[in-house]
């Protein structure tokens, strides 16, 4: 089967928010993801297949789920199969100042910062370069997409709820997919994705060089 014939990943074109040095605002290409498999699909989906079922894979998530947590809170870089690789990421806790703002302390050379100025941020997820290279093999081609998505004005009340209420159905959301369901450009959806994690209302992992936002305690 020639690449041409398998399905296509589709793409739409992205404004840039900031001019380039000419002043004007360059484009790029942007995914578009139709669908997003979560942790039922991802179950059925391989039960389906024949490739195992869905008793035993149930208990083999459960399982690695659970080693996985043991040996990360021990700080310990957990790999799984020869798909990713997990770390725990931590920063200097944030203070909650008289006026509302969060801080935090300030360290410099020849400091000893103390134990209980650290937190836990989240966790960094690296894909291994066998899977990259073999999700890119897997790739048959592109296509644009021809349909627009509307664009539409919301106030951040309206976007925080109307995340939270996606939240509650996809359980993780990211820049993309805020982007493909709200019409929204990739660098507002950042801010507001920001926001939200910075008041401490989602939590987010890093998975390769970007995030997934989640409702705390809510993880896949």
């Amino acid at each position: 089967m020639s690449k041409k014939e398998g399905p296509a990943i589709h793409y739409c074109e992205n404004k840039n928010p900031h001019p380039d040095a000419d002043g004007k605002n360059s484009y790029h290409p942007e995914l578009v993801a139709l669908q997003h498999v979560n942790a039922d699909d991802f179950v059925d989906g391989i039960s389906h297949k024949g490739w195992c079922g869905k008793p035993e894979l149930l208990a083999a998530i459960e399982s690695i789920k659970k080693y996985s947590v043991e040996q990360l809170s021990q700080g310990a870089i957990v790999a799984v199969g020869n798909m990713m690789s997990i770390r725990v990421r931590i920063r200097l806790k944030k203070h909650l100042q008289a006026d509302g703002t969060w801080t935090t302390n300030i360290y410099h050379e020849g400091d000893r910062i103390p134990a209980d100025d650290i937190e836990y941020e989240g966790l960094k997820m690296q894909p291994t370069k066998e899977f990259e290279k073999e999700v890119g093999q897997s790739i048959s081609h592109f296509e644009r997409w021809q349909y627009a998505v509307d664009k539409h004005e919301f106030s951040d009340h309206e976007l925080h709820a109307d995340i939270k209420q996606l939240l509650g159905k996809d359980r993780i959301v990211t820049i993309s997919s805020l982007t493909l369901h709200f019409g929204l450009s990739r660098y507002k959806a950042g801010q507001v994705l920001k926001q939200l994690f910075e008041s401490d209302e989602l939590d987010r992992s890093q998975i390769g060089h970007a995030y997934v936002y989640f409702i705390p305690g809510n993880r896949l």
